[in-house]
């Protein structure tokens, strides 16, 4: 098992000071959304050759509580995440001078093929 640091009075403070924010919803949300980038990253990537990753932000906005009071604030905190997203592909068209995209290439003349079931009954039934 890795060796894990051993947490300073500062950032033991922080942990408790996150978990109490909200009454728990903020530490409750990053842990969902965490949760949720992990598993977008690990379906993105299984079948696929490029590695995607995303991201979890989480901005704390700390201000004051009235203006001239030093001794109270208040905070606010922000969660977005960035899940990756599998590649779309690609299609290929044909631009046309009129600036528009097809699949048929332009300059190609049209190959009509019919199903042989239609063609017979076009020719009347069955040989």
């Amino acid at each position: 098992m890795p060796e894990t640091a051993e947490l300073t009075p500062e950032a033991g403070r922080f942990i408790e000071s996150l978990v109490a924010l909200k009454g728990g919803r903020v530490i409750n949300e990053i842990g969902d959304r965490l949760h949720a980038l992990i598993i977008a990253t690990q379906e993105t990537n299984r079948n696929n050759s490029t590695s995607k990753g995303g991201k979890l932000v989480l901005e704390i906005i700390v201000a004051p509580f009235a203006p001239g009071q030093d001794d109270a604030v208040t905070v606010e905190c922000k969660v977005k995440e960035t899940l990756p997203r599998p590649a779309l592909g690609r299609t290929i068209f044909f631009a046309t001078d009129a600036g528009e995209l097809t699949q048929q290439n332009p300059k190609q003349m049209k190959l009509v093929i019919e199903q042989a079931a239609q063609a017979q009954a076009a020719q009347g039934g069955a040989q």
